[in-house]
């Protein structure tokens, strides 16, 4: 029985200081756009709380949610890009430490393929956010998932991204910046459309992004145990989640 409450009380601890390591806000507003937000620090110990897994019953966002929050205790959860038909990783996908597709360096005509694009990586003792050319570099990768364009490259916006565009999209993405020598990833969904170009600034300007990677637009969302709104995407499905338990 002792020994019992002793695990009990262990667990209860480390999901208290998973807690402990991140942040979250909703309606954060920035030029013209609202943004729900999730923020984590990043060290040895945060890293292992992320994860990156499919949608293999193909279950509705707000089934997915409802199914997995509770039995995977479950903070955060976002949809995680890009697919062919039948769900087929359109770049680099590993997930626990297995190469379920490779990185795709070609030219192609939809966002994915807008160069420069790149990955969230995610090691044993790190989680970043890199250029596609760059990824090979990188060992050990635990959960990798390729995406495109990159907002941010090196604190500049992506290049093709301008101000005056028209094309606006409800879009996800996730940075990573510094702050006091720590290291954080931050995960953001717009509530309304915005630009590429001002979701890209959002990143740098508001919490100084050094990199930062668009995750989807149009169709994508975010649960968070904060959030209090629904979701016009919670019919939608979608073929993997980024989650962070």
């Amino acid at each position: 029985m002792k020994r019992n409450i002793a695990f009990i009380f262990f667990a209860f601890l480390v999901s208290v200081a998973a807690m402990a390591q991140t942040r979250s806000a909703s309606g954060v507003a920035y030029k013209s756009g609202i943004y729900d937000v999730f923020i984590i620090e990043i060290d040895t110990h945060s890293v292992h709380h992320l994860s990156i897994i499919d949608n293999p019953s193909s279950l509705s966002h707000s089934s997915f949610v409802s199914q997995n929050v509770p039995s995977r205790k479950i903070s955060f959860a976002m949809s995680a890009p890009t697919h062919e038909d039948q769900c087929v990783p359109t770049g680099l996908y590993v997930t626990e430490g297995r190469e379920v597709n490779g990185i795709n360096l070609r030219d192609g005509s939809t966002n994915f393929y807008k160069k420069p694009n790149g990955a969230l990586i995610i090691t044993n003792d790190d989680a970043t956010v890199v250029e596609s050319n760059k990824i090979s570099g990188i060992k050990n990768l635990v959960f990798a998932l390729q995406s495109g364009p990159m907002l941010v490259i090196d604190k500049r916006i992506h290049p093709e991204f301008q101000p005056k565009s028209k094309n606006k999209s409800i879009r996800c993405g996730v940075g990573v910046f510094k702050k006091d020598q720590k290291s954080y990833l931050v995960f953001a969904i717009s509530q309304n459309t915005v630009k590429f170009y001002e979701f890209a600034s959002f990143f740098k300007d508001y919490y100084g992004c050094s990199n930062a990677l668009t995750l989807g637009g149009g169709k994508c969302s975010m649960y968070a145990s904060f959030l209090e709104r629904s979701n016009p995407t919670d019919g939608d499905t979608f073929c993997r989640y980024i989650l962070y338990k």
